[in-house]
């Protein structure tokens, strides 16, 4: 172990050694970026003494557990299987985020005649069901009237990232309400005058 400078040529990248134990360093930066923010002098001192003890502890610690363990296929199977599951976690948070974001822009979305309030116009033209049965022609089809667009089912896909199952009344929103809309849209935009 090695306290300070150190002696052998070694690239610590731009870091700054404080602690080799075994050729594994603790650097400055990584202390600095443990100290809590905030502390007296005093506290800080006591925290670096304490964190740097603690890392050589756990560094000889490593190093004689390394040393003294015979099934080492054992420990690189675990290895294997905890880095899948960390691996799986951070890609289902990644999927969540992404499904947060999806939800958040359909919910938020306003088309050019909802911000013009047109009178066919739906207040909400998205709606997205939780409901893992939803939307329904039945049910939803005469959603804001007929004129908005009903969305569930939000579920990732091997193909596209993502799919879901969208629903809108084909003559009201289609056809004749389209039409409509885009009647009263092309009015209050002043092509019509």
């Amino acid at each position: 172990m090695t306290l300070g400078a150190c002696s052998q040529k070694h690239d610590h990248k731009g870091k700054t050694p404080l602690v080799e134990v075994g050729g594994k360093f603790l650097y400055q930066e990584d202390l600095q970026t443990a100290l809590p923010l905030n502390l007296v002098a005093d506290d800080s001192i006591l925290f670096a003494e304490s964190y740097i003890r603690n890392w050589i502890e756990d560094a000889l610690l490593f190093e004689k557990a390394e040393d003294n363990v015979r099934d080492s296929e054992k420990v690189k199977s675990l290895v294997e299987s905890y880095r899948k599951a960390l691996v799986m976690h951070a890609y289902q948070e990644e999927l969540i985020k992404q499904q947060e974001e999806i939800l958040k822009a359909w919910a938020e979305f306003e088309g050019k005649p909802q911000q013009l309030g047109l009178p066919s116009a739906p207040a909400q033209f998205i709606t997205y069901f939780e409901e893992d049965n939803r939307p329904q022609t039945k049910s939803e089809r005469e959603l804001e009237g007929g004129m908005a667009v009903s969305i569930g089912r939000l579920r990732e896909d091997s193909q596209y990232d993502y799919k879901f199952v969208c629903l809108a009344h084909n003559t009201l929103r289609g056809a004749a309400g389209g039409a409509v809309l885009l009647a009263e849209l092309l009015c209050a935009e002043g092509y019509m005058d």
